[in-house]
């Protein structure tokens, strides 16, 4: 596959602005969690619904 310069400057430009909306809703959700929402996956892997929500942001 062969990129030219000006695809992968389109694809870094949408890869940031998908960080910063993710980055913006972690912080968002910062402040909102409480312990009790957390969930265990498995043994030691815990996750909650930002971790969640987070992963379909990316």
């Amino acid at each position: 596959m062969h990129f030219t310069t000006h695809d992968l400057e389109t694809l870094a430009a949408e890869v940031a602005f998908i960080s910063r909306q993710t980055g913006a809703f972690l912080k968002e959700q910062q402040s909102l969690f409480h312990r009790d929402i957390i969930q265990q996956k498995g043994f030691n892997d815990l996750v909650s619904h930002v971790n969640q929500q987070a992963e379909q942001l990316m």
